[in-house]
């Protein structure tokens, strides 16, 4: 687990007479509850460490699989998720070339099209294993 936040610096920022976490020292008060303010302010800082990593594209897209991830479970399961996205690409450049005569916005508008229908078949596929 991540170190936790000492008790007197946590109690120092509750009376206001210490900042707090920043992006260099966020330990989690794993006493408190997730909305405990000095929580609250890490998963702020967390999130916004994501945002920025996100935009300066620190974080890859995953076209092969790595070796030694963890158990036959898990690199199954893996594999399983990382073929069937292959699948997804692989099927929508082939269509993109097919379509080379539509517009640009006319593509994108299909894909989006098709990007809804499969978020709606994903719902309502989960809302059937949930009810179940």
């Amino acid at each position: 687990m991540p170190p936790a936040v000492d008790a007197s610096t946590l109690e120092a920022y509750c009376q206001r007479h210490h900042s707090g976490p920043t992006m260099d020292y966020m330990p989690i008060s794993w006493t408190n509850s997730m909305e405990h303010p000095w929580n609250q302010k890490v998963i702020r800082l967390l999130a916004k460490e994501f945002n920025q990593n996100v935009q300066a594209c620190q974080y890859q897209t995953m076209t092969s699989f790595p070796e030694n991830v963890g158990d036959d479970f898990t690199t199954t399961a893996i594999q399983n998720k990382l073929q069937s996205r292959q699948a997804i690409l692989r099927n929508a450049l082939r269509k993109k070339s097919q379509a080379s005569h539509l517009s640009q916005a006319e593509i994108t508008d299909i894909f989006s099209k098709q990007r809804m229908e499969m978020l709606v078949k994903a719902r309502r596929n989960e809302r059937k294993r949930n009810v179940m």
